[in-house]
């Protein structure tokens, strides 16, 4: 008695058998880019300038390249920055003139796959990208800030 199953196999064994092996060529690449940018000012911590205070963290990632491919070309990208400032809770900042808390984060992602036409009869490219960009400036309650003029700004640009 032949189950299902061995029959399927039995007739994908008779296939291979009879037919020639095709020829197959593919081209994957994959690129991860990440970069990360924190600056925190603690709990019971103090900062006193009779000038100016600038806190700034600025973080750039960038992922942009090309696979070529002869028949498959795969194309996998991840861009991720990341820019934290954090004025944490009884933490004091004081300031003769101004104060600065900046965060920044640059994402540029750019992939592409190309698939050359070479007498076959099927080509194929797949490219995907993930991007994904943080900026926090974050002044905690409870934190401590005296200065002529205070700015708190997260900015996040991603170039067209």
């Amino acid at each position: 008695m032949i189950a299902d199953g061995d029959v399927l196999d039995l007739e994908l064994q008779r296939h291979i058998e009879n037919h020639d092996i095709i020829d197959f060529s593919a081209d994957a690449a994959a690129l991860l880019a990440e970069a990360r940018s924190r600056i925190t000012v603690g709990a019971g911590a103090s900062l006193i300038s009779s000038g100016n205070i600038v806190l700034h963290a600025s973080a750039e990632s960038s992922a942009v390249f090309t696979t070529n491919g002869t028949q498959l070309g795969i194309t996998y990208a991840s861009s991720s920055p990341t820019a934290e400032v954090i004025v944490e809770n009884g933490a004091l900042i004081q300031a003769g003139q101004d104060v600065a808390i900046l965060a920044f984060a640059k994402n540029t992602l750019a992939v592409n796959t190309i698939v050359r036409e070479e007498g076959t009869t099927a080509n194929v490219s797949i490219s995907y990208a993930n991007a994904e960009s943080v900026s926090h400036a974050t002044v905690e309650a409870g934190a401590t800030i005296t200065a002529q003029n205070a700015t708190v700004r997260a900015e996040m640009k991603i170039p067209s």
